[in-house]
Order: structure tokens, then sequence, then C-alpha cells
């Protein structure tokens, strides 16, 4: 993979500099070095890297546009077959929630819908356990961008089903109303249904659920009818249980509802690790190496190549994961369906802990 020179950046960047003034006495603050903020978030592979976040959050206004270019640097490679190295791309995420640059949203969308698994590779467990939140914090007015995730069936399982949890984080806030989130997600499913896209049923099915649509029911069945519902994610116990036919105005699973505000980074990711368990990718300095390219004159990263419809995932243990004994996302699954864990049950263990 091709990566591109620190000093390169200098010449690069010159233009953003800030202007000293000579007037100015010896106290005055120094420039914010926000290109070196952004090589510091992205070389943390096994600390949470409090120092940098804090300058970013001390000089936003500074760092969103950088962090905007990280994210469309992310898609650029993307595009071209390959994920980026390094972790600034998700914690540009993260912290343009916590800021709500909602003017973020579009590259946000481009990111979300990069082919094969590179979504999935560029945020990790951040894909199903913020990215519900993040979709809510970001989407503003932009329903319409929510239902254009959902239901386009080329979209990574994870992206799309987290595009589905945000309708619940809006109506938990105030910002929709239950009966507009019921009827948003209920043309979803009549529409897979006439799709026969079994991808999206269960999430359509459970979030439904948790909002005790009780006039959904008749396509609920249906979708089971057809088998077009993953039973091990949600089965009718689960409906019958759940619906509440004589309590149609009440939505008691949104009370204990996580909130949806990201109002710090730090303390969101305290509890997260890297691995640091690939000594290769410290020898090779990547700290210096991986800043995206911006100038015509210089090299993209080359497309790494596919393999059997898997996209291979280069350093990804250098991916933000959740400290806690766990199977890999890339491993063999536990139960010995012969698919990658990501690809099997962590579907139901992410939905135990984010819905159920």
């Amino acid at each position: 993979m091709t990566t591109i020179a620190a000093e390169h950046l200098a010449d690069e960047h010159a233009a953003d500099a800030i202007p000293i003034d000579a007037s100015e006495t010896a106290e005055a603050p120094a420039a914010v070095d926000v290109e070196k903020l952004i090589r510091e978030l992205d070389a943390a592979y096994n600390h949470l890297p409090e120092e940098a976040l804090r300058a970013c959050q001390s000089n936003r206004e500074l760092v969103i546009p950088r962090l905007i270019d990280v994210l469309r640097h992310a898609v650029r490679v993307g595009q071209e077959g390959a994920v980026r190295v390094g972790n600034a791309p998700i914690y540009a995420l993260f912290l343009l929630a916590e800021f709500e640059v909602v003017e973020s949203l579009p590259v946000v969308m481009d990111l979300l819908k990069l082919p094969h698994d590179i979504p999935d590779d560029l945020l990790g467990e951040s894909i199903t356990t913020y990215l519900p939140r993040i979709l809510a914090i970001l989407s503003g007015d932009r329903i319409d961008l929510l239902d254009e995730l959902i239901r386009d069936p080329q979209l990574n399982d994870y992206v799309r089903w987290s595009a589905v949890d945000a309708f619940r984080y809006l109506v938990r806030d105030g910002r929709m109303t239950r009966q507009v989130a019921i009827d948003h997600l209920q043309v979803q499913l009549s529409h897979a249904i006439s799709q026969q896209d079994a991808s999206i049923t269960a999430p359509l099915i459970i979030n439904l659920l948790k909002l005790n649509a009780n006039d959904a029911r008749p396509d609920i069945e249906e979708a089971f009818r057809q088998q077009l519902v993953e039973e091990f994610l949600v089965n009718m116990d689960c409906v019958n249980g759940e619906l509440r036919p004589d309590e149609p105005d009440s939505c008691n699973a949104l009370e204990c509802h996580t909130p949806t505000k990201i109002t710090d980074t730090i303390a969101e990711l305290r509890d997260w690790h890297w691995s640091g368990d690939d000594i290769s990718r410290e020898d090779r300095h990547l700290s210096q190496d991986i800043w995206p390219f911006n100038s015509a004159n210089q090299e993209p990263t080359e497309p790494l190549p596919l393999d059997d419809g898997e996209f291979p995932t280069p350093y990804e243990s250098s991916t933000l994961r959740r400290e806690s004994p766990r199977v890999g996302r890339n491993d063999p699954c536990p139960c010995g369906s012969g698919k990658k864990y990501k690809k099997c049950c962590l579907r139901l263990n992410s939905t135990l802990e984010g819905a159920w």
C-alpha cells in the first residue's frame, strides 16, 4: 500500500497556517498544529490520545475542516477498493458528532456507502454501538437520508441496521413523534417484504416492537410467513410479548434508553482499547506517513485486492475495540457456522445489547 510522506505536508497546508501578529505579546498562545493533532489521532493504536482529543475539543473551529478532510480521504481511498490505515477517521466521526457538525453529513453518507466491508473495517465496533447515535445527531431534518441507507441492499448490513436504530433515538429525544417513526419504519418493512430483502426485516421489526407499533402486526406476520426474518434475532414469541394492544399509546422501552448526545468523546471511549500487538505497524512510524494527500502531484493509495467477496482488512487491530474478553470481528464465529463472527452471531449480540 502506498503511503504519503510527512515531508509533503508542510507545503500542502502552509496556506492554512494561522498568521501571528508581530504586535502580540510573548504570552499569546501558540498557533495550534492541526496536522500534528490529526497524526496523533491516526497513530494511537494502544492508548486513548486524550491530550490530542482535548486539543481538538478546545480548537473545534480550526479542526472541523480537517476532520471532514480525514473522512473525505477515507472515502476516496475506499472508492479505490482499499481501507485507509489509521484511527483518525473514527475519531473524526466522534468529534464531528460531539460538535454536532451537521454539515459533515454528506461525507459521512459517502463513507457509509463504501463497498464491501469497508465501513465496518474503518469504524470497528462503533458501527454497531455508536453509529445509530451518530446518525441521529447528524441527520438533522434529513430523514430521507436515513430512509436511503435502510432501503439500499448493497450497503453494509450494520450501516443499514444503524439507520433503522437511529429512528428510536430521534423519538427518544423528541425530535420525531413516535407515530412518524412507526410510519417510516412500517413503510420500509412493506418495501423490504415486496423486495424479498431479508437482510433488513429483523431490525425493522425489532424497532417497531420497541415502539409498540401494534398497527404494524399484519406486516410483521407477513414477513414471518414469507420466511424473511432471521428468527435467531427476533421471533413471534418476541412479537407477542412486546406488542401491547391494551396499551396502544405506551412506549416503555424509551424510558431507559441510552442518551443520544455525545458530550465528550474521551468519556465515551475511555473503556475502549487498541490491541497494539502489531509491532510491524509501529516500526513503520505510521504517524508520519498516513496523513491524507490533497494535491494532484501526490500518489493515491493503491487498492487492495478482493478475494472471494471478502474484503481483506489491513492492520485490522488498529481499529477501535471495546476492552473486554471477546471474539474478534473477523475471527471464526464460535457457534461453528464457519462464518466470520461479524457475519454471524455478532448480529445477535449487538441486538441484545442495543435493542432488547
